[in-house]
């Protein structure tokens, strides 16, 4: 990839460096929260665990150590035994090891220790000191637990793959849901890289204009101001288009700001739109285009005023400007719904070029332009569609046979009615 390609890429890498970091934070606090819920689980069962041998082992030592255990299903996995002061033991009950590897056992609970592994099995030990047959003694009870260890370890192997799997499937989703997430920050960072290789385009044409005349002037140092006249006309028409192209700029960045927010108030909507139509007659008496205006009878409304001022001469500018000569412009306009639901419907027609179907869902995007022409810098009906959203309105286009119609939806209020 050479370097015009990655500067061009920009917006793409900066949107992967958003994407990853956006998944590893996600992933890493699930993760966290996860492993607690894990940890919680596996502490649950080991302290069931130890309840359930610690139950098993008191029940062992507290029946008499005459009575007969192997009627009684409480020690199926018990072994108790008695040791006397002279060194004689009794056993009472085992299952799994012979008489040498029992007595093995129970020398090793002498020592003291309480858990033994034993022939591949894992015991647990308690004892408590009796009278046994006129001679002092230690009941020793040994649990069995190779099975309980084992359905735990089980459990616990799953639960770790589990949450391996879990955490895999979540950055996987986070990767995913970040890329829906953050689609928009991304169109953004698209827009801004467009918006700021469009200014300088637009900007560069009248500064190269600006200089070549100041270099013609310059070149002739005996020359009056009058003799460079033509020089200052180009350099003064060249600023006065730069001067155009960042008032829109800056218009257009406030209506686009998160802080906009429209100025509700009490207007008269049919008598701002014929206003607007009547400042465009002298434009249309020029080129010998027809302007004619149809609205209904339309009462007050509450909207802001500012916003479709701007609106309807954005459109009303753009009919006129790409209407033919001796054409015919149509707006009309029309309020309907209830009281409280109204919907207000603008609508321009003008006859001139086509518009090709592909071209239709570009031209509300900053900067695009349909055909090759000068003077327009392409900020116009991106500036329309922004007014229409910000008002909770909706702007559509359509083009055919030459003639190409805008119409505006926006919701209106109902002017109170004073007393």
């Amino acid at each position: 990839m050479n370097n015009a390609e990655k500067n061009n890429d920009v917006p793409g890498r900066l949107f992967h460096r958003l994407q990853i970091r956006f998944t590893v934070i996600l992933t890493v606090i699930c993760s966290v929260l996860i492993a607690i819920t894990f940890g919680a689980a596996v502490l649950v069962n080991v302290t069931s665990l130890e309840i359930g041998i610690s139950s098993s082992l008191e029940t062992a030592l507290s029946f008499p150590f005459d009575f007969d255990m192997n009627d009684d299903p409480n020690f199926d996995a018990c072994a108790v035994a008695v040791v006397t002061d002279a060194g004689t033991f009794e056993i009472r009950r085992y299952d799994h090891m012979t008489d040498n590897d029992f007595g093995a056992l129970i020398t090793t609970a002498i020592n003291g220790e309480t858990n033994v592994n034993k022939s591949g099995r894992s015991y647990r030990i308690a004892s408590r000191e009796i009278d046994y047959m006129g001679y002092g003694g230690t009941v020793y009870a040994f649990y069995d637990c190779t099975y309980r260890l084992h359905v735990f370890f089980v459990q616990f192997i799953v639960m770790c793959a589990t949450f391996a799997g879990l955490i895999v499937m979540l950055a996987l989703f986070a990767y995913v849901i970040s890329g829906h997430m953050l689609s928009p920050a991304h169109e953004a960072l698209v827009k801004q890289k467009d918006l700021v290789a469009n200014a300088s385009h637009e900007l560069k044409t009248p500064i190269t204009i600006i200089n070549a005349n100041l270099e013609v002037m310059r070149s002739d140092v005996d020359s009056t101001i009058g003799d460079n006249d033509k020089w200052l006309g180009n350099i003064s028409s060249q600023t006065e288009r730069m001067h155009s192209l960042v008032t829109e700029m800056l218009e257009m960045s406030s209506f686009e700001s998160a802080e906009f927010r429209p100025s509700f108030a009490e207007f008269d909507l049919a008598e701002l739109v014929e206003g607007q139509c009547l400042s465009f007659e002298a434009a249309c008496f020029e080129r010998g285009i027809m302007l004619e205006f149809r609205s209904e009878e339309i009462p007050t409304i509450v909207s802001d005023e500012r916003c479709w001022i701007k609106l309807t001469g954005i459109l009303l500018d753009n009919a006129v400007k790409y209407s033919a000569d001796g054409s015919k412009i149509d707006a009309s306009l029309a309020v309907s719904g209830t009281k409280k639901k109204r919907m207000a419907h603008f609508s321009v027609s003008n006859t001139g070029k086509t518009i090709p179907p592909e071209e239709i869902e570009f031209i509300f995007e900053r900067f695009h332009k349909v055909g090759d022409n000068s003077d327009s810098f392409g900020l116009g009906l991106a500036m329309a569609k922004t007014l229409c959203e910000n008002l909770g309105g909706k702007i559509t286009c359509t083009s055919s046979d030459g003639v190409t119609s805008f119409t505006v939806n926006i919701p209106v209020r109902a002017a109170i009615k004073k007393q």
